[in-house]
C-alpha cells in the first residue's frame, strides 16, 4: 500500500470521527426539536428567526425561551460543524466522500429554512391546521434526508477502500419510499397525540373513530397500523436479503441489525401506544425511527460495496 494510500486512510478515519459526532449531535438536535414541539416552546422566541426575541442572547426567565434558544444554539454549531466537515471533504474528489458531504451541507441548510418557516408563520404552538401538518411533514423528510446523507457520508469515509458489487437491491427500494410515508404518518399521529391526548386507551380509540374529532385526531390510527404491516415486510425482506447474500458478511450483518432494530421500534410504539404516549416513550420512539433509518442506510451501503477481505 502506498505511502499516498496511507495517508488518505488517516485522513480519512479522522474525518469519519467528526462525522460520527456530527450525527450523534444531529439526532440529539432532532430529539431536542421534538422537545420544543411536545412542551409547546416553539414560539419561545417569538417570531423572530434567528434571533430570539429579536436579540443574540435573550431572557431566559420563560422555560419556553430556553429550550427554544437551545435549540437554535446547538442547531448553529451543527451547522458550522457542517461546514467545516464540507470543506475538508473537497480534497476527495475521488472518493463518495465529497459528493455525501455536499449533500448534508445541502441539507443541513434546507433543514434551517424549513424550522424557520415554522417559526415565522406561527406553526407552533397549539396551531392545528393542515398548513402546520405540511410543514411539519417537509421537515421530517429532510431530517431523513440529513440523517441519510450523514450516515453515507460515515461509512464512505470510514470504508473508502471498499469496492464496487453487483448486488442488486433496486426492486427492493421501494420500502425506502413506503417507509418514508409511514414516518410523516408518524408526524401526524405525534402532533395529534401531543394536542389532543386522550384520557384511557378506550377514548382514545373513541375519538378517532368519532366524526367530530379533529382530522389529525382522525388520521393518527393510520401510524400504527402502517407501522406493523410495513415492519413485518421489511422484516422478511430483510432476512431474504441476508439468505440469498450469505458470503457478504457485511452485508448479513446490517440484515440482521436492520431486522432486530424493527423488532426493537414495534415493540416500543406499542408500549407508547397502551401507556397513552408519554414524554420519554415518545422520545425514544422517535429516537429509534432514525437509528432504523441509518441501519436502512448501512443494508445499502454494504449492498453496494464489499471489503477485499470477505
Amino acid at each position: 500500500m502506498s505511502m499516498t494510500t496511507n495517508q488518505t486512510a488517516t485522513s480519512l478515519n479522522v474525518l469519519a470521527r467528526l462525522v460520527l459526532f456530527s450525527l450523534f449531535l444531529c439526532l440529539f438536535i432532532i430529539l431536542w426539536g421534538a422537545w420544543v414541539r411536545i412542551s409547546f416552546s416553539g414560539d419561545g422566541c417569538g417570531n423572530h428567526w434567528p434571533l430570539c426575541h429579536n436579540e443574540i442572547i435573550p431572557d431566559f426567565t420563560h422555560k419556553s425561551v430556553w429550550i427554544e434558544y437551545t435549540h437554535r444554539l446547538t442547531s448553529g454549531i451543527y451547522g458550522i460543524l457542517i461546514f467545516y466537515i464540507f470543506l475538508k471533504s473537497l480534497k476527495y474528489s475521488k472518493t463518495k466522500v465529497k459528493k455525501y458531504a455536499r449533500l448534508t451541507f445541502i441539507f443541513t441548510l434546507t433543514e434551517a429554512l424549513v424550522g424557520a418557516l415554522l417559526v415565522k408563520k406561527g406553526l407552533v404552538g397549539d396551531n392545528d391546521t393542515i398548513y402546520r401538518v405540511y410543514v411539519m411533514v417537509l421537515h421530517q423528510i429532510n431530517s431523513m434526508l440529513l440523517v441519510g446523507s450523514s450516515a453515507l457520508l460515515y461509512l464512505n469515509c470510514r470504508h473508502f477502500n471498499f469496492h464496487q458489487q453487483s448486488v442488486n437491491l433496486s426492486k427492493h427500494f421501494y420500502i425506502l419510499f413506503i417507509f418514508v410515508l409511514l414516518s410523516c404518518t408518524g408526524v401526524v399521529a405525534s402532533l395529534s397525540t401531543t394536542l389532543y391526548p386522550a384520557d384511557s386507551l378506550l377514548s382514545g380509540i373513541q375519538q378517532d373513530l368519532s366524526v367530530e374529532s379533529h382530522f389529525l385526531v382522525k388520521l393518527r390510527s393510520l401510524h400504527p397500523l402502517m407501522g406493523l404491516s410495513i415492519g413485518f415486510m421489511m422484516i422478511y425482506l430483510s432476512q431474504r436479503i441476508s439468505s440469498q447474500n450469505i458470503t457478504n458478511l457485511n452485508l448479513n450483518n446490517s440484515c440482521r441489525a436492520l431486522a432486530t432494530t424493527i423488532w426493537t421500534q414495534i415493540a416500543i410504539g406499542l408500549i407508547t401506544i397502551l401507556s397513552l404516549s408519554p414524554v420519554p416513550l415518545k422520545l425514544i420512539h422517535l429516537a429509534m425511527a432514525h437509528i432504523l433509518w441509518i441501519s436502512f442506510c448501512y443494508v445499502y451501503f454494504h449492498s453496494r460495496y464489499k471489503s477485499e477481505k470477505v
